[in-house]
């Protein structure tokens, strides 16, 4: 029997937003068995709350944003990646902002953060969403299926061409495990390119991105002093984000996925 956990006490972290570029105050706190991931936006008078599922995504531009009616909380899907790449179920996270903190673009600092508290084992058995048959959603190029598996797998194919990419770098395969991911998955940072920078922030996106919480590509080359983390390192971000969309459905899945062109929106 594998049971639900969530972490042994409150841990505090700060940081800016990604597209909000707003500097945000974030504090995970253990819940009950059967709560899910709540999110609760405390600099509201009435601290509203909204669990992380797919009824509550209200938008898929550049992130994945959840709320509505001016209580929103955007980025989620890296945080969401993480509990489930270090097995929590239940979780209460504040934030005193309407964006989840982009911190190094990355898993790498959530990770940190469910470590430090430590993970503590409840008594209710967890549920997994177990895939029956094929599911597939296609929309002109791009396209997402998945199919009954006994265990998570994830492949992904990058469909994006620049100097800095490999062609052996655009197809990634990887299986599910909470040593896997914090080996092969969890350092990936998010990514883009600094020809769009300038119309994306005329729409009031990515003021907070700079190239200590992303890798950033110019026509040529990685321009981060540092290089990257893994040859693949995009390919492996992505399937972060994938296993972060994913989770939304509300419990671990047991199926295999595979994606081209996906985005958050598919």
């Amino acid at each position: 029997m594998i049971y639900q956990q969530t972490i042994n006490g409150e841990v505090k972290a700060s940081g800016v937003g990604l597209h909000s570029g707003n500097y945000i105050d974030m504090k995970l706190m253990p819940a009950p068995p059967n709560t899910g991931i709540c999110f609760r936006r405390v600099d509201i008078e009435s601290k509203p709350t909204t669990k992380a599922n797919i009824d509550a995504v209200s938008s898929t531009m550049l992130g994945t944003t959840l709320g509505e009616s001016g209580f929103t909380v955007a980025t989620v899907e890296h945080l969401l990646a993480s509990l489930l790449g270090m097995g929590i179920d239940n979780l209460f996270i504040e934030l005193n902002n309407d964006e989840v903190p982009i911190f190094d673009g990355s898993a790498a600092s959530f990770v940190f953060l469910i470590q430090e508290a430590g993970i503590q084992l409840q008594k209710e058995q967890r549920k997994y969403l177990k895939i029956k048959q094929k599911v597939e959603v296609m929309e002109g190029d791009k396209y997402a299926s998945i199919i009954p598996y006994d265990g998570y797998r994830i492949r992904l194919e990058l469909s994006f061409n620049h100097p800095a990419v490999d062609e052996e770098n655009k197809d990634y395969e990887y299986e599910f495990s909470t040593d896997s991911f914090l080996s092969k998955i969890a350092y990936a940072r998010t990514f883009g390119f600094l020809k769009d920078i300038e119309s994306l922030r005329e729409k009031k996106l990515t003021l907070g991105g700079s190239v200590d919480n992303a890798i950033v590509l110019d026509e040529n080359n990685v321009i981060n002093i540092e290089g990257l983390r893994y040859k693949d390192e995009f390919i492996r971000h992505k399937i972060l984000d994938v296993m972060g969309d994913l989770h939304l459905v509300g419990a671990p899945i047991l199926g295999s996925f595979f994606g081209k062109k996906t985005g958050h929106s598919l």
